[in-house]
């Protein structure tokens, strides 16, 4: 699920990016917002789906050596997990709204080619991320 998720993202991301450099950018200051926070969404849930878990080597150095020499690895704490969790469910509602109200607001709907699939990804991908963030790490948070 993990996958498809990042592959969605991805995709939505570089189909939105295609969007601009044909079309260019919106005209209106909302479209204009909704367009920047559909980006960094995408963004936001590709980082907190692939790096859910944060390592740190814990670096030591020998008094002798001069190199230093890995030790083990700490695990950021739960608390930070839960933290990610609500920032991410939180972005993919709010982005949730937006296109329901950008569907909405656009009707009827232009008879481009691709803009059928275009808004099944853009309805499709929050909704599967909100979705893996909730249940991604479900025993840490």
């Amino acid at each position: 699920m993990k996958i498809a998720t990042i592959i969605c993202n991805v995709v939505l991301f570089l189909f939105t990016c295609f969007v601009l450099i044909t079309d260019g950018m919106p005209g209106e200051a909302s479209y204009i917002v909704f367009t920047l926070l559909l980006l960094l969404v995408l963004i936001l849930n590709i980082v907190l789906i692939t790096g859910n878990r944060i390592n740190h080597n814990v670096l030591i150095f020998n008094k002798g050596n001069k190199e230093p020499e890995v030790q083990g690895k700490v695990d950021a704490p739960p608390s930070i997990y839960l933290f990610k969790k609500i920032i991410g469910v939180i972005f993919n509602i709010v982005l949730i709204g937006f296109i329901c109200r950008a569907v909405i607001d656009q009707y009827p709907h232009p008879r481009e080619s691709g803009f059928l699939i275009y808004m099944i990804l853009i309805v499709f991908t929050p909704i599967l991320s909100l979705i893996t963030i909730l249940i991604s790490r479900a025993n840490k948070a």
